[in-house]
């Protein structure tokens, strides 16, 4: 009797054993998908969601970027250099030169071709004239009047001009001037700016 009590009593202790097991299995699993249910993860919408405001962003910063890159490559930019660096760049410019002559302000209008071709129209220089125009081609260098006559059969005063001394002329010297004197722009080249039309007489 004594042993089948104690075959009753281990076989109940078994089998609250499994179950209890079963449980918390059961409860395990069921604590799982919960959690699963709390946090879901759809990683094709996180990377959509990404991408989204990644082009919403570039869009952004393309609307508020500053247009200097256009603007500094533009044609129409202005430049300042010394002398010697604009002769130097080899591209026609148009420049208005601000220098002093004789104690007073001064503004010439400058039309530089390279080094070796250079017109300047100056409201100083030649005291009969209005408009001195000097107008330099390789080692020559003409003066003369805007729309007058220096002398009877003189259009232009011809004389030598120093390449080696790039800016210094009879009636101007914009050698030692600096970068902020001038103020140019490229120009499209006029072979007219150059020539010097009439009679030119020689002056050593």
């Amino acid at each position: 009797m004594k042993k089948l009590i104690a075959i009753l009593l281990i076989g109940a202790l078994l089998f609250l054993g499994c179950t209890g097991n079963q449980q918390q299995n059961t409860q395990s699993a069921a604590a799982s998908n919960g959690e699963a249910k709390q946090n879901p993860v759809n990683p094709v919408s996180t990377q959509t969601n990404g991408t989204t405001d990644a082009s919403q962003g570039t869009d952004a910063a393309s609307a508020n970027a500053p247009q200097d890159a256009v603007q500094n490559t533009d044609a129409g930019q202005t430049i300042s250099d010394s002398f010697s660096g604009l002769a130097n760049r080899n591209v026609p410019l148009l420049c208005d030169v601000s220098y002093a002559y004789q104690g007073r302000p001064v503004v010439a209008k400058m039309y530089l071709n390279g080094p070796s071709e250079i017109r300047v129209e100056s409201p100083a220089g030649v005291s009969q004239c209005a408009v001195t125009i000097t107008v330099i081609r390789g080692t020559s260098q003409n003066v003369a009047c805007d729309k007058k006559q220096i002398m009877v059969g003189c259009n232009w005063f011809r004389s030598k001009y120093d390449p080696s001394k790039p800016g210094s002329a009879s009636a101007f010297d914009f050698s030692s001037l600096g970068e902020s004197a001038f103020l140019c722009r490229e120009w499209t080249y006029d072979t007219s700016k150059f020539s010097t039309p009439g009679e030119s007489c020689q002056l050593g």
